[in-house]
């Protein structure tokens, strides 16, 4: 089952995932008028994605889905 995920990158991490996951280029678009990015997309497995987050904490806010958001708070316990 594919999980939607939506995330607000800082520079830094837009530019550690697209080095670590290059095919996540045409999902992700640069906020206009900010410093930061968006990226969109769904996924197969969240687990990568999930601890490409908890290794930025401080770098990456989670905006959506409710499905992504609980199954990342089920996984921070």
């Amino acid at each position: 089952e594919k999980v939607d995920i939506e995330l607000r990158l800082t520079l830094r991490a837009y530019l550690i995932l697209k080095e670590e996951y290059p095919l996540v280029h045409p999902f992700v678009k640069k906020e206009t008028n900010k410093e930061t990015y968006l990226l969109k997309c769904n996924v197969n497995n969240p687990k990568a994605i999930t601890r490409f987050i908890l290794g930025l904490k401080e770098e990456i806010e989670i905006i959506g889905s409710t499905i992504f958001l609980n199954y990342f708070s089920k996984h921070l316990r």
